[in-house]
């Protein structure tokens, strides 16, 4: 090939503009129950949606879904825009004479979702409360009003933004919700779950069966332990729910298939036998914010205000260093021993929180504010605490933010009552409020209260002091929003030197700073700026993770991406052939990330004129992602035009066609017919053209690449 060839091929392929983000990935507990096979088994319910009137019925709720019987199938649409409302049709159960031994759910699924952050909710109601719905966190402007509050129980199948994939169970108590456990699993659930099974035990001990199908079947079991609310008899119902988390480029509607739902109760005469009982996922049925429920775990008695004191102290150390099962422990025997310990309280809730168990955390912080508020006075510098914490576990789930923005006024109004407007220790209500007014997109409200709080410590502490570095930090992302790269770098930069100066240069604090750095650099392009934060880190988690960890392959995905940006393209195989070893084994050889890092393997290979290779990682990458992301994903397009410009150079014409032809429809599908991003596809079809000697055909590619850059015919 020619040098002049070589640079056409180089300005023909689409690189990946990808790079790595931080995941958590987590393990399976399987759990196998036996239990005696009841011969007093009754269905209760059954609906096929066999009719187009199906959902004609008092027992459905549909006034808040759109929603449609096709071929046999509820059909639920929903939207990809930004802050999107939920959809969900909501079914009353039928009343039976008594509460069952085993209720047991079974509903099924077609192909659902999309590739984005989108979740499917499958909601059970068992006890009282307002309305049917479960839709555990309020979505959308009208949630709270259709969505009154139920007891019950939720599982939800989430696509995450950065690609990885969870399935989340919840118990619902009016309103308050509790993370019972969680697992991660290998594919996208929204799109891939056909079945899920529901085994509700009066005894507490349940199961949940899910099947998915991403070209061949797998299953999960999942056994937890929960005796809140055994199956009930009455004021039962079941929601299934559709609701995207985020915008795409093309928004769009998304659906939701379900089929068959059926309902089966079981009485069983005798209890299993003990030795089929999930005993070590017991969970104790405490409610450590009611002083009338005296802890289990209570072991040590402090005969002195000084040895509880003492006590609370190193709870709270060991919550600061995320040993929350040890301080926990502690903060309720500091409760059995006084109910009214606000700090305790305060501290449990605090713990609750962090563990997603926001019912629990609600009664804890709840009571301290109450117990302050009458101890201390609604106007004590330790109440606007409280109401601080409130406010966290509020935003933590999603509750009306107008609610948090009130907390947070109001303590701030308290402190700069009691210690003056320009005293320090007002400035943590400038920043609770800065961080709420940033997730609302209020970006000029929050740098006005940033650059006041950053003022104000400046004046009392100088310009290095440590709390001034979370407000620079704040402050900065209101920058980046808008792209205003120097004055958010300046600030990036000051917060890491201000914390590398206090806690090292190896501390996790200033970890999590070289991290933000890199990802901004990356984030606007400035690689060579990246680089050395991507080294710095890569070599900060070699000291404290195995070589094999995700996080490890992720910084080599980077450091391949930098250099191939460059042009170095032996370093970037190096660099992107270490990352791709780490994500098959870590993430699986199916994995979606796998699939990046082949392609962007594959783009340096080809520069290296290696095309045999850079063509099997292609074509690699095109099966995972036609079988992970669907036919029609904006990637997949990219994939199939750089493997059509690995053909032509190989003068495989006949192969080449077919890819850039498709890859086109893909293209002017999620792009449109008018897009730039059809440029490159356009151009190396007239380019095919020309050398299989079809001039016409190569001239009317070429116009429409003229035309959309003239933006229209």
């Amino acid at each position: 090939m020619s040098t002049k060839e070589h640079e056409s091929l180089e300005s023909f392929l689409i690189p990946m503009k990808r790079y790595s983000c931080s995941f958590v990935t987590g393990c399976l507990f399987f759990v196998f129950l036996f239990y005696p096979i009841s011969a007093s088994a009754i269905l209760v319910f059954r609906e096929d949606f066999d009719t187009p009137t199906a959902l004609i019925n008092e027992n459905y709720d549909t006034r808040y879904s759109e929603s449609q019987i096709q071929n046999g199938n509820l059909v639920l649409f929903y939207v990809t825009a930004t802050n999107s409302e939920p959809s969900g049709v909501e079914c009353r159960l039928p009343s039976v004479g008594k509460s069952p031994d085993v209720r047991r759910i079974v509903l099924h699924f077609g192909e659902s979702g999309s590739e984005m952050s989108n979740s499917l909710f499958i909601s059970y109601a068992i006890g009282p409360g307002r309305g049917l719905s479960l839709v555990p966190f309020p979505y959308g402007k009208l949630s709270n009003i259709r969505s009154g509050p139920r007891t019950g129980y939720i599982l939800r199948f989430l696509r995450h933004g950065d690609g990885t994939n969870e399935m989340e169970i919840y118990r619902n108590d009016t309103g308050w919700v509790d993370k019972l456990k969680n697992v991660w699993i290998p594919s996208n659930p929204v799109k891939t779950l056909r079945r899920v099974e529901i085994t509700h035990r009066k005894s507490g001990d349940h199961t949940i069966t899910t099947s998915f199908d991403t070209g061949s079947r797998y299953e999960y079991t999942v056994g937890f332990h929960d005796d809140a609310y055994p199956p009930g008899d009455i004021q039962r119902g079941l929601q299934v729910t559709g609701k995207a988390h985020s915008g795409i480029a093309a928004a769009g509607e998304v659906r939701l298939q379900t089929d068959t739902w059926t309902v089966e109760d079981e009485y069983i005469s005798t209890e299993p036998s003990g030795n089929t009982r999930l005993k070590k996922n017991r969970m104790p049925k405490e409610e450590p914010g009611n002083e009338n429920t005296p802890s289990n775990l209570g072991q040590k008695k402090y005969d002195s205000a000084s040895s509880l004191a003492s006590a609370f102290a190193e709870a709270r150390v060991l919550f600061e260093k995320s040993d929350s099962l040890a301080a926990r422990a502690i903060v309720l025997d500091i409760l059995s021993m006084d109910s009214a310990h606000a700090d305790a309280l305060e501290l449990l809730g605090m713990i609750e929180m962090a563990s997603q168990k926001y019912s629990s955390a609600n009664n804890c912080l709840s009571r301290a504010l109450a117990l302050r508020q009458a101890v201390l006075g609604r106007a004590h510098p330790k109440a606007a605490d409280s109401m601080d914490r409130l406010a966290q576990l509020y935003e933590s789930c999603s509750k009306d933010p107008a609610d948090v923005e009130r907390l947070y006024e109001d303590a701030w109004r308290i402190r700069a009552q009691a210690y003056g407007v320009e005293d320090p220790r007002v400035v943590i209500s400038l920043k609770e409020l800065a961080n709420l007014y940033i997730s609302q997109g209020k970006n000029t409200e929050a740098r006005k209260l940033l650059n006041t709080a950053v003022r104000i410590l400046e004046t009392a502490h100088g310009p290095h002091h440590i709390d001034i570095a979370d407000n620079l930090n704040l402050l900065a992302r209101t920058y980046r929003v808008y792209g205003h790269f120097s004055a958010a770098e300046k600030l990036y930069l000051r917060e890491l030197a201000i914390k590398e100066k206090y806690y090292g240069p190896d501390h996790p604090v200033v970890q999590a700073c070289v991290y933000n750095l890199s990802y901004f650099y990356m984030a606007f392009a400035q690689y060579a700026k990246a680089e050395p934060f991507e080294q710095r880190l890569l070599g900060m988690l070699e000291k404290t993770l195995d070589f094999g960890h995700p996080e490890i392959g992720g910084r080599f995905y980077n450091l391949g991406f930098i250099a191939s940006s460059k042009g170095q393209y032996p370093e970037a195989e190096n660099y992107y052939r270490k990352a791709l070893a780490i994500r098959e084994k870590a993430l699986g050889p199916g994995h979606t990330f796998t699939a990046t890092t082949l392609s962007n393997l594959a783009y340096v290979l080809s520069m290296l004129k290696r095309y045999d290779e850079a063509a099997r990682m292609y074509r690699r990458a095109i099966g995972i992602t036609e079988k992970e992301m669907g036919m029609d994903h904006p990637h997949l397009s990219d994939y199939l035009n750089n493997l059509g410009v690995i053909y032509i150079e190989q003068s495989r014409f006949g192969d080449a066609e077919p890819l850039l032809k498709r890859a086109l429809v893909i293209k002017e599908k999620t792009a449109g017919k008018e897009s730039p991003e059809l440029n490159g596809i356009l151009g190396h079809l007239s380019m095919l053209c020309r050398k299989t000697g079809r001039p016409m055909e190569a001239d009317f590619y070429a116009h429409r690449v003229q035309e959309i850059k003239n933006g229209g015919p």
